[in-house]
């Protein structure tokens, strides 16, 4: 069994998944991250902190084996966001090589493109996302957790 934390970066909606995964998967925990970065401008060293300290308390707390953050590849001009998710992810991939020296774990940075390609090949990823919608749930936490799981099975766990 291994533990799982997925990452869905944004700076208005970043979702986050922490799961046991193995024969079968369990949720432990679905959500957005509140601290996310949302400006860079100003004394920006307090978000930063706050973002950090919240990142590293999902790293404490779940001791993931394989952490899994979606790059972001701006497709058209996406303003401030690429900026803000790259300073984030710059801190995230920081931490994260602290912890795995401690605990032995995996960071795998993905592109939506290479895990959503390859769901795609084996199932329809737009009717997954239309049976999660009438829940109200924000594709980001749903995308946080199915490229968490791709990283464990592959693509055809769908």
């Amino acid at each position: 069994m291994q533990t799982v934390l997925g990452l869905d970066p944004g700076s208005k909606n970043f979702g986050m998944f922490v799961g046991e995964v193995g024969k079968r998967f369990t949720v432990l925990q679905s959500g957005m991250l509140d601290t996310a970065l949302t400006e860079l401008k100003g004394n920006i060293f307090e978000d930063i902190e706050e973002f950090a300290k919240d990142y590293c308390d999902l790293l404490r707390e779940f001791k993931p084996d394989v952490i899994t953050i979606e790059r972001f590849q701006a497709r058209g001009f996406k303003g401030k966001t690429v900026e803000l998710v790259g300073v984030m992810l710059g801190i995230m991939v920081a931490h994260t090589a602290r912890y795995c020296r401690k605990h032995e774990c995996e960071l795998r940075l993905l592109t939506a493109s290479t895990w959503k390609n390859s769901v795609n090949r084996s199932s329809n990823l737009k009717a997954v996302y239309s049976v999660m919608k009438p829940r109200k749930v924000v594709d980001h936490r749903v995308d946080a957790a199915l490229m968490s799981i791709y990283n464990v099975y592959g693509y055809e766990f769908l």
